[in-house]
């Protein structure tokens, strides 16, 4: 099969082509020569999305589109809201319709849990949407753009929650391996600062080859993409102590800990997935790389 992913130089991108390379014909998408090394496993394709002409570069023949790509301003309102409009929206829009022409077999988005807002709840698929930043607001808007078009391929929308593994930078999992490595403090609301499913990357890419295999029943699958257990930031610091042999220095804050859950029961059954990496392992083969960056 021919695959294009866009985004292919970011961090779930990388971890992506490696696995499908396998046995696929990848085709990556990436703005910047020198941004990702070239293999014989994988055919790069450069492009900058934010030109409205940047379909005239991608190959024909292509059967799935793995659409990774997003606007690198995602933390930057307002000043980044041009480019996250045109990255998030603009080059969405317009990869659609070159998919439609080209006849394109299924088109998988990666979306954010950012959609759904702020909850307390574990999260379903079913609960309501309500966006509250610009960028969420953008990779929404993107997901229903993407429905518009399951009647030309199949439509696969992942939300992600807390994706974490080798080689991520600028990341919260990275940012507070590099506080502890480095002897600064860890802050924690409440000593437990977050609560949330995170999900090892590896787990994230294997649902993507999943989808690739797995014929649907429905023109669109929209799936969470989470860990299967709900735990802290404070359960975590302590996992990276043990990896690591390295104490955190906590700072807990008078702050009320924040929720960012999710369940993941409709990925389980829609692809037949066992349970996914738990969270000791996946920190283990995390800082078992030690490629991170401020």
């Amino acid at each position: 099969m021919n695959v294009l992913i866009t985004g292919v130089d970011g961090f779930i991108g990388q971890h992506t082509y490696r696995l499908l390379a396998a046995k696929h014909n990848v085709f990556g998408v990436t703005r910047a020569p020198a941004s990702i090394h070239s293999q014989g496993d994988i055919k790069m394709v450069f492009a900058d999305l934010s030109d409205p002409a940047f379909v005239d570069s991608l190959p024909p023949n292509i059967n799935c589109v793995i659409h990774l790509a997003q606007s690198q301003r995602y933390r930057d309102f307002p000043d980044g809201a041009d480019d996250m409009r045109r990255i998030n929206i603009d080059a969405t829009c317009k990869l659609l319709e070159w998919a439609r022409k080209t006849r394109v077999k299924q088109f998988i988005f990666t979306s954010s849990a950012n959609v759904y807002g702020k909850s307390t709840a574990v999260l379903t698929e079913s609960h309501p949407t309500q966006p509250e930043s610009f960028y969420a607001a953008t990779k929404l808007a993107a997901e229903h753009l993407v429905r518009q078009y399951q009647q030309y391929f199949q439509v696969d929308i992942l939300r992600l929650f807390t994706v974490y593994g080798p080689c991520q930078k600028g990341m919260l999992i990275p940012s507070i391996i590099n506080r502890m490595n480095s002897g600064q403090p860890v802050t924690l609301a409440e000593g437990v600062g977050l609560y949330l499913t995170p999900v090892y990357v590896g787990d994230v890419v294997a649902t993507i080859a999943k989808l690739i295999e797995t014929p649907s029943k429905t023109p669109v699958r929209l799936l969470n993409v989470c860990g299967d257990k709900v735990t802290h930031l404070g359960e975590i610091v302590k996992v990276l102590e043990a990896a690591i042999g390295t104490q955190a220095h906590i700072e807990p804050t008078h702050e009320k800990a924040q929720y960012f859950t999710g369940a993941n029961a409709a990925l389980k059954a829609c692809l037949d997935l066992q349970q996914t990496t738990n969270i000791k392992k996946g920190l283990a083969l995390t800082v078992n790389i030690r490629s991170f960056v401020n």
